[in-house]
């Protein structure tokens, strides 16, 4: 008896699941939709896509690395000499109560090699 109702209970399981088999809805999609779906929900096709993002961004990269870069700099120091007079002996030196000093750079460099 017991064994009977496990097998009603195994058909009547099988006949649930074959009438929800049944009640699938069948859709015609079209080429877009099923690349839309493919790549919202694979995880293969947005780690690839990362892969080609990161490839065109490396490009990129290179290519900005390949043109010459230029630098400028200036700088300006003011020196104030208090003790303007320099006593040698017999002779002495005067010297200015200040002291400019101007200094640009500039430089522009370009890769000629590199690894």
């Amino acid at each position: 008896m017991k064994a009977f109702g496990i097998i009603a209970a195994v058909v009547a399981l099988m006949l649930i699941i074959l009438t929800m088999a049944a009640n699938a809805q069948d859709r015609t999609i079209t080429i877009d939709e099923a690349i839309k779906l493919g790549l919202q929900n694979s995880k293969t096709l947005k780690l690839s896509q990362q892969k080609i993002d990161q490839a065109v961004s490396q490009y990129n990269q290179a290519k900005d690395k390949a043109l010459p870069t230029a630098d400028v700099s200036f700088t300006y120091d003011r020196a104030q000499i208090p003790a303007n007079t320099l006593s040698l002996g017999e002779t002495s030196l005067h010297l200015p109560t200040s002291a400019n000093a101007y200094l640009g750079i500039a430089s522009v460099n370009e890769t000629i090699f590199a690894w």
